[in-house]
């Protein structure tokens, strides 16, 4: 079910502004159970990765790369990670009330979307040294509960891990 009622201060599915560019994107989880391609379902509510205080429009949320996700997310202790990849490419909706999506490029997928698994990437490592690159602490409270400026930083170092393998842990 799509939501499509909006609440106080909140906007429909239907208002939302959609990208421009069709493009792969993707989506980052814990669940080991997903197998090599699944249809991930919008969900609705602050669910998941969501501040209490972001729309509860239904959706899934994705970003255009890897590092992208990966400063979006709070870290934990379970690895690997799954990196899933729309299938195809999609056009997604720009959020609205998500503090750090500017930074993030976080865009929301509105509708049933067909996903398949591109790689795994194992972070205990780093949540234990709380280091990548001597960049930036990473530790559990990183991702989306940190402040945007420092959210900068993680990005920056993702992205140095992720062009060099520095993080030694991706497998796609």
């Amino acid at each position: 079910m799509i939501y499509t009622k909006p609440l106080h201060g909140s906007r429909s599915n239907a208002q939302l502004k959609p990208d421009k560019i069709a493009r792969f994107y993707y989506h980052i989880t814990r669940e080991s159970d997903w197998g090599e391609e699944i249809t991930l379902n919008p969900i609705g509510g602050n669910n998941g990765n969501r501040a209490f205080d972001e729309p509860k429009n239904a959706r899934t949320c994705v970003a255009p790369s890897i590092e992208n996700c990966l400063c979006a997310i709070v870290y934990g202790d379970a690895d690997p990670y799954y990196i899933y990849r729309t299938k195809e490419k999609v056009i997604a909706y720009w959020p609205y009330q998500v503090e750090d999506a500017t930074l993030t490029r976080e865009r929301w997928i509105i509708n049933p979307q067909s996903f398949i698994l591109v790689g795994t990437l194992e972070i205990g490592k780093f949540v234990e040294s709380r280091e990548i690159d001597r960049q930036f602490s990473l530790n559990d409270s990183c991702g989306s509960y940190e402040d945007v400026p420092h959210q900068r930083e993680v990005l920056k170092a993702w992205k140095s891990a992720l062009k060099t393998n520095k993080c030694g842990g991706l497998k796609i």
